[in-house]
């Protein structure tokens, strides 16, 4: 698996993990987000066309594993005071491990100190319950794209902190 450079970080305190104790959160380029979108969104796609509208206004997280780049997660201003979670993705190989959990926590944190009050997302129906421990809740009727069922999930946004399992 390649490790990819990061080439502008804007680093949160080091997030520190019992069980994960090499996991990072940090602030990272639209171009450090398009590997890990396309292997694990978009595989068959080539790298560029895993950009989506909006991608240069976007606030772009990487989490780091061991140094590693193994996730990101994409926000998109929409309004003064709300973000859309779009594109995240973790690398198959470390999924339900709690990167996307932590990368969320400090995503989350940073902008809500930025000013952002809410946060919404569409949520895959799998993944309903993954949002919930964060305090978001689906509204709505599910819907299908590209085959898969999701939902709009949003609320207020979580100070940082999740739901215990």
């Amino acid at each position: 698996m390649a490790v990819y450079r990061v080439r502008r970080t804007i680093l949160s305190a080091p997030e520190r993990d019992r069980t994960m104790p090499d996991i990072r959160i940090a602030r990272i380029a639209l171009a450090d987000c398009l590997p890990i979108r396309q292997a694990v969104l978009w595989p068959d796609l080539p790298r560029q066309a895993c950009i989506v509208p909006g991608d240069a206004d976007a606030l772009h997280y990487g989490a780091f594993l061991a140094g590693r780049l193994a996730g990101c997660g994409s926000f998109f201003p929409l309004a003064s005071q709300t973000v859309r979670l779009r594109k995240c993705a973790i690398m198959p190989d470390v999924q339900r491990r709690g990167l996307g959990s932590r990368l969320l926590r400090v995503a989350f944190a940073e902008l809500r100190q930025a000013g952002y009050a809410t946060v919404t997302l569409d949520a895959r129906l799998t993944a309903v319950d993954f949002y919930r421990r964060f305090g978001l809740e689906p509204h709505g009727a599910p819907f299908v794209r590209s085959g898969l069922e999701y939902v709009t999930v949003g609320g207020a946004l979580p100070g940082g902190i999740d739901r215990p399992r």
